[in-house]
């Protein structure tokens, strides 16, 4: 198990959680510098680190990467873990059931988009975001001035959500901000339709009943897609379903530890 020099707490609990499955862990602070010399078997059968930007690296060494992020409900407290990629380009199969205990959250929410679309937000990340890690940044920035110049030429209210951790540089934000900031709940139960390049706050969006529009597969709300020119609506009725699938896609630190994600986990890596 390779993994930087931070995220002990995590890694250790999945390498507790992997061995009472009875299989072997091992926990390693490596560089993964792209000039680093590959050694076939260095990183076991499965290697896990905490981001995506080092996958090609693991790669060379022909095994299998096992990805750890933050989570996306309650995202202070779960991981994702998934294979050989982040959020929906990743591999980590839908537990049925899983996502019950967010249920009541889709309660609590009416669906806003039925009807004619008025208010847009598009949710801005910041450039070196690891979901972004393939995008370069004037690529990205880019595609927010087109994606908010055709919402507002649609004759849409359209607002522009500045990621909190994002700091401007060279007025790079310059006809995107106003220079305000409000709360994602704030903005979310503004909006009608939520546009991101693949932000994991659409996943919040599409809980708070917006219609979500991503630009990247990589988005675990890619399944119930709208557009901006087609609203679509039989993703009302797979909420729960597709609320299962966003669920599987993390874990708790005990959850980890107990041994409950990798049961789970190995099962797409063991031979059949």
């Amino acid at each position: 198990m390779a993994r930087p020099g931070s995220g002990q707490t995590r890694f250790e609990a999945l390498a507790e959680g992997i061995r009472r499955c009875g299989d072997e862990a091992e926990i390693h602070v490596m560089s993964f510098k792209a000039d680093e010399p590959v050694v076939p078997g260095c990183y076991g059968d499965v290697a896990v680190g905490y981001g995506i930007r080092h996958e090609h690296i693991v790669r060379r060494c022909g095994v299998r990467f096992l990805v750890m992020e933050m989570g996306f409900l309650d995202r202070n407290e779960h991981y994702y873990i998934g294979f050989d990629g982040l959020n929906g380009a990743g591999e980590f199969r839908t537990i049925g059931g899983r996502g019950r205990k967010w249920q009541d959250k889709l309660k609590d929410y009416k669906v806003k988009h039925i009807g004619e679309i008025r208010r847009v937000l598009v949710m801005g990340q910041i450039p070196s975001d690891s979901n972004l890690y393939a995008m370069r940044k004037e690529a990205y920035l880019e595609w927010l001035r087109r994606t908010v110049g055709y919402c507002k030429s649609r004759g849409w209210e359209t607002r522009f959500r500045k990621h909190p951790r994002h700091t401007p540089i060279n007025n790079e934000l310059d006809g995107l901000w106003d220079g305000t900031s409000k709360s994602l709940e704030e903005d979310l139960a503004w909006a009608q339709m939520c546009v991101g390049y693949n932000s994991n706050s659409l996943v919040d969006a599409a809980i708070a009943g917006c219609a979500v529009v991503p630009a990247s597969r990589m988005s675990l709300t890619w399944p119930i897609r709208s557009s901006l020119n087609t609203i679509a609506t039989p993703w009302l009725t797979l909420r729960k379903s597709w609320l299962d699938h966003v669920a599987s896609a993390q874990w708790t630190v005990e959850e980890m530890k107990s041994g409950e994600a990798w049961s789970h986990l190995r099962t797409i890596v063991e031979p059949s």
